[in-house]
């Protein structure tokens, strides 16, 4: 695999893995032509494919000559035709034949002075294998060793589904724990006995890797506030970077948002639900919208982890503590509302939302929560989106 971020892949690192005789293995396979007219070819192509993603995922390098020494790279020739055109055949054979669909797939081609282009698919190492090949009624099933790839027998793929579903609960185990934590006062700013929003943004490949994957620099260069606030204070800790919201001369933080070494982010405001005159209210007006500030900050947090290379899939958990009792509030249903309706839970646990992709329009993403918080308080539906689901605020 070349060690760059894919858009960043010259000609220069073509010249270079023939400069240092850099073999193919388990990452990396040379290709010096791209075939896809037949119907072997396409499954070939599928196979090869699949078995990145199953394994460590890698660089499949097409146009690139091999020499009588099989696996070394010996010159940059590239590939004839209409590069664009065959891009988007590729991307329509591998989301039509593969099952599940490989997030994340990523190619570049990238032009020669002949003319001719070089193309690199960059297969991740897949968080939702494996993948079966189902052109044309196979059902099979490839991984990679160093030797090129290989069908996975019973044993193996047994232990692929299992591990694929192990990374998903280890997601929900940490978030069970957290909540634990919080509702027990452990947090990393003390913060006042008041109703609490709790937000987590969690990428699979935090989980995955087990390790950390972010650096100090990187939790660092980045403005986050958090979820609510309208400023903060910064210090680092132990899991990473924590800003927090404070008013001069109070003990207790209003808000704080935790960024983890290993991409994770974890805000909770103590001050969005407060009580006003008594009364227990998730207010949704367009001059105060919760759902409003709830959006922006999960905007503005994807936005951090898109820069850093974070990839998807990527997990978010919304949660509203001690709510019981609590009701929408907007100027409209005031005198309506009062009292009629209320969550008749203490902790609201909003739906699991999984992201597959950073999404372009956020907001009818996240509606799957609001209309959740809207039928908790008895209403049909939640009144924050126009017929299209975008948010409009109430």
């Amino acid at each position: 695999m070349i060690n760059k971020t894919i858009d960043n892949i010259q000609v220069i690192d073509f010249e270079n893995l023939i400069a240092n005789q850099v073999p193919e293995g388990k990452t990396l396979e040379y290709k010096s032509i791209l075939k896809l007219d037949k119907d072997a070819d396409k499954k070939e192509f599928l196979y090869d494919i699949s078995s990145f993603a199953n394994a460590s995922g890698g660089d499949i390098i097409f146009g690139i000559e091999e020499g009588k020494e099989k696996g070394l790279p010996v010159s940059v020739e590239g590939i004839d035709g209409n590069i664009d055109e065959q891009c988007r055949k590729i991307e329509s054979l591998i989301r039509d034949c593969l099952s599940p669909r490989i997030l994340n797939l990523l190619l570049k081609p990238v032009l020669l002075s002949n003319g001719k282009s070089v193309l690199v698919i960059r297969i991740p190492k897949s968080i939702n294998a494996p993948h079966q090949v189902t052109f044309q009624g196979v059902d099979r099933f490839y991984s990679r060793s160093n030797n090129g790839k290989y069908i996975l027998d019973v044993f193996e793929l047994r232990n692929a589904f299992i591990q694929s579903s192990e990374f998903t609960e280890r997601i929900r185990k940490f978030i069970k724990g957290r909540l634990a934590n919080i509702i027990a006062n452990e947090t990393p700013v003390q913060l006042e006995d008041i109703p609490k929003i709790v937000l987590h943004i969690v990428p699979l490949q935090s989980i995955e890797t087990g390790r950390n994957i972010v650096s100090n620099a990187d939790l660092k260069k980045d403005t986050l506030f958090p979820l609510g606030a309208g400023g903060y204070n910064h210090r680092f800790n132990v899991e990473g970077v924590l800003n927090f919201s404070s008013l001069p001369g109070q003990k207790t933080s209003q808000a704080y948002v935790q960024l983890y070494r290993n991409g994770i982010i974890e805000s909770l405001n103590a001050d969005l639900l407060r009580e006003y005159d008594g009364k227990k209210l998730i207010y949704v007006s367009k001059s105060f919208s919760v759902e409003e500030k709830i959006i922006s900050f999960v905007n503005d947090a994807l936005a951090i982890l898109k820069k850093i290379e974070i990839q998807p899939p990527i997990y978010l958990f919304l949660h509203l503590l001690n709510v019981r009792g609590y009701g929408i509030g907007s100027d409209r249903l005031r005198q309506s509302f009062f009292g009629e309706r209320g969550i008749d839970k203490d902790i609201l646990q909003l739906p699991e939302i999984v992201l597959e992709s950073y999404p372009t329009n956020l907001s009818p993403i996240l509606k799957e929560w609001f209309e959740a918080i809207w039928n908790s308080c008895g209403f049909e539906k939640c009144y924050s989106f126009d017929e299209n689901g975008n948010f409009t605020a109430f």
